[in-house]
């Protein structure tokens, strides 16, 4: 059986292939978590029963609308700090403020495709479960 100009056995080769490349890159993530003391809040993790961000997330959001309503989030220096605590994280607002907040069309496309900022937005204390 042939799909898309491709045999089934290619098909399934290249499926797995790809299967295993999210697996090795979820293991290289977990190791550099670990190594690095990087609460779940990195990636935005969601447990049942979570509303909203999750429990792994505080601070304020920024505007509306609902959280799963919006496809990007401009992750800012204050945010990527508290995810990041014991990585040497390169001062770099001001320079994202300049060439990108402040700059009209980017800044429009960006909100045009749904876009929020991290603003407030905090990795919470993996240990305070």
């Amino acid at each position: 059986m042939r799909v898309a100009g491709v045999e089934r056995a290619e098909a399934e080769r290249r499926f797995e292939t790809g299967i295993e490349g999210i697996r090795t890159l979820i293991r290289r993530q977990a190791a550099f978590a670990a190594r690095r003391n990087v609460g779940p809040g990195w990636f935005m993790y969601r447990e049942p029963g979570d509303r909203d961000l999750g429990r792994w997330l505080t601070g304020e959001r920024g505007p509306k609308p609902h959280p799963f309503g919006w496809r990007y989030m401009l992750v800012e220096e204050p945010m990527i700090r508290s995810c990041l605590p014991d990585v040497e994280v390169e001062p770099f607002q001001a320079r994202l403020e300049a060439e990108f907040i402040e700059d009209r069309e980017r800044w429009s496309r960006f909100r045009r495709a749904e876009g929020l900022r991290s603003l407030t937005l905090a990795c919470a204390d993996p240990d305070r479960r």
